[in-house]
């Protein structure tokens, strides 16, 4: 968490306006995911499922 959305989250913005950052903010839990596949920390099965449950 950024300090930008934490402010948005004290000053109660909502929920539209938490998602817009959010989404233009992060990397996402797929790209995460991804990450992880490369480290060898999981799999891309797990990575695939868990995202397309998401």
């Amino acid at each position: 968490m950024d300090a930008t959305l934490r402010d948005l989250i004290h000053r109660q913005a909502g929920e539209l306006e938490l998602e817009r950052y959010v989404r233009q903010h992060s990397a996402g839990i797929r790209s995460n995911g991804i990450e992880k596949v490369l480290a060898g920390e999981t799999s891309l099965d797990e990575v695939l499922r868990v995202t397309m449950e998401a």
